[in-house]
C-alpha cells in the first residue's frame, strides 16, 4: 500500500474514533434520569444520601462543608448529567468520586432524591 493511502486511512481511522468520542460525551451530557418522579427510588436515594452524602451536605442538603443541593446554584453544572457526573467522578476541592462505590442506578436515585428537595420559587 502506498504512503498517501496510509496516511488516508489513518486519518479516516482517527475521525471516526473522535467522532465515537464526541458521540459518547453529548449523549452523557443529555442523559437523563431514569427515576425522576419514581417515589419507591427517591426513598431509596434518601437513604443513601443519608448514608454517603449527609456528612458533607447536611441531613437536609442544605449545605455544611459541601454545597447546598436545594437551590438552583450548582457549581459545576446542574443537569442531571453534570451532577451525575460530578457524584461519580469526583470534583477537586472536596467532592470525593462515589462511582466506584456506587452503582449507577444508585446514583440516579441519589439525584432523583435531590432533585425532591429543590426549593420552590
Amino acid at each position: 500500500m502506498s504512503s498517501g493511502k496510509t496516511a488516508l486511512l489513518c486519518t479516516l481511522a482517527a475521525l471516526l474514533i473522535l467522532s465515537a468520542f464526541i458521540t459518547a460525551a453529548l449523549a452523557a451530557d443529555t442523559a437523563k434520569n431514569p427515576f425522576t418522579g419514581n417515589a419507591e427510588a427517591i426513598k431509596a436515594g434518601e437513604k443513601i444520601f443519608d448514608e454517603k452524602c449527609a456528612d458533607c451536605h447536611g441531613g437536609d442538603a442544605m449545605g455544611g462543608a459541601g454545597p447546598d443541593l436545594t437551590d438552583d446554584k450548582w457549581l459545576h453544572g446542574g443537569s442531571d448529567a453534570e451532577v451525575f457526573t460530578t457524584v461519580s467522578k469526583g470534583r477537586k476541592g472536596g467532592m470525593p468520586a462515589w462511582g466506584g462505590q456506587l452503582k449507577d442506578d444508585d446514583i440516579w436515585k441519589v439525584i432523583a432524591y435531590i432533585r425532591s428537595l429543590a426549593k420552590k420559587k
